[in-house]
């Protein structure tokens, strides 16, 4: 059955953003716990200085899951890739939530720490792309600006939503608990929320200007368009834009908790709740 405008299709794209940007949003916020569990314990700061190395791994791949996934979203479709890009986060994710520590594996831990976040940043950028484009497509001609507005807002949305989650745990459960092993349960909610994603997009189809453009491509070097002076102009403008939007957003998304907790010494409830309302 087409999908022609249908809010399935928003619906779609929407909550599986909201669950890839949550595991990532996820990983930022638990850098000090996961420098506690995933590195020796005889330098502090070197072991978080060592997990935000392991934060940067996914930025890293996410040029590269851009450009797989993009080319892939080309020649078989939106759907499938995008499927296939909230699998893989979900996987990755939860993995992370059932990995064991330093103490327990060695330094076979903090290598399988990386192979997560590099999943997760492949998956994030064939996500970013792949979503986009087919919400854009599949939008009707008067509401493309809407539809895609309201998917960045679920872009946005899990990053809040993810401190007050990590924020509830320790209010409700206390640190020492949230320390000892509660800090796994968000990393495995995330494979769960990557499960609802697939289910949503499982049954939509195509859009109907995606096909269209399919039957009149004439090109099998994609690159080559790209890399023409029209397409390089194009990407230069988005490079020059997107930094803007970034080095805020990641600031607080990935810097901010915890220099709250290491250098002002604010307590992790009073982090995670200042956070989250400025995300919001």
């Amino acid at each position: 059955m087409k999908t022609r405008h249908s809010w399935r299709s928003l619906a779609a794209g929407s909550i599986g953003n909201f669950g890839e940007l949550y595991d990532f949003a996820v990983f930022g916020f638990s850098v000090p716990i996961l420098a506690f569990h995933f590195f020796p314990g005889g330098n502090r700061a070197a072991a978080i200085l060592s997990t935000f190395a392991v934060y940067a791994v996914a930025f890293l791949a996410r040029p590269l899951g851009g450009l797989l996934f993009g080319m892939l979203a080309d020649r078989i479709g939106r759907v499938k890739v995008m499927a296939t890009t909230i699998w893989l986060m979900a996987l990755g994710t939860a993995l992370i939530g059932c990995l064991p520590t330093y103490t327990e594996i060695g330094l076979a831990a903090p290598i399988l720490l990386v192979a997560c976040r590099f999943a997760q940043g492949l998956a994030i950028g064939g996500e970013t792309s792949g979503t986009t484009s087919y919400i854009v497509e599949a939008a009707p001609a008067d509401g493309r600006g809407r539809w895609l507005g309201f998917t960045l807002i679920f872009s946005h949305l899990p990053q809040a939503v993810a401190a007050i989650a990590l924020l509830g745990l320790q209010a409700i459960a206390g640190a020492e608990a949230y320390k000892d092993g509660l800090w796994r349960a968000p990393f495995i909610v995330g494979g769960l929320i990557g499960v609802v994603g697939f289910w949503l997009r499982r049954s939509i189809s195509e859009s109907d200007e995606f096909e269209r453009a399919t039957k009149r491509m004439s090109s099998d070097r994609p690159l080559h368009a790209v890399l023409s002076p029209a397409g390089l102009r194009s990407m230069l403008n988005v490079i020059m834009i997107q930094p803007v939007y970034a080095v805020g957003a990641y600031l607080l998304l990935g810097f901010m908790y915890t220099f709250l907790v290491r250098v002002s010494k604010l307590d992790p409830v009073s982090a995670l709740f200042s956070n989250a309302a400025a995300i919001v």
